[in-house]
């Protein structure tokens, strides 16, 4: 429905679905310097903007999730 900046962690993404659950996205650049987008999770599947922040840093500083 409406994707949203997280006001505490760079980089995450909340989007409001239709059922009312909430999906996190990530954004960073690659080593190209090309944007990605990956889909983290669900909350109803116990993803919090916290995982997905980590797991954004993970993508940062590691490579490829």
């Amino acid at each position: 429905m409406s994707r949203k900046k997280s006001k505490v962690y760079t980089g995450v993404y909340l989007n409001k679905l239709a059922d009312g659950d909430i999906s996190y996205s990530i954004t960073y650049k690659d080593e190209d310097k090309k944007l990605k987008r990956f889909r983290v999770g669900k909350k109803s599947a116990g993803i919090t903007e916290v995982y997905a922040y980590n797991k954004r840093n993970e993508s940062v500083n590691f490579g490829k999730l």
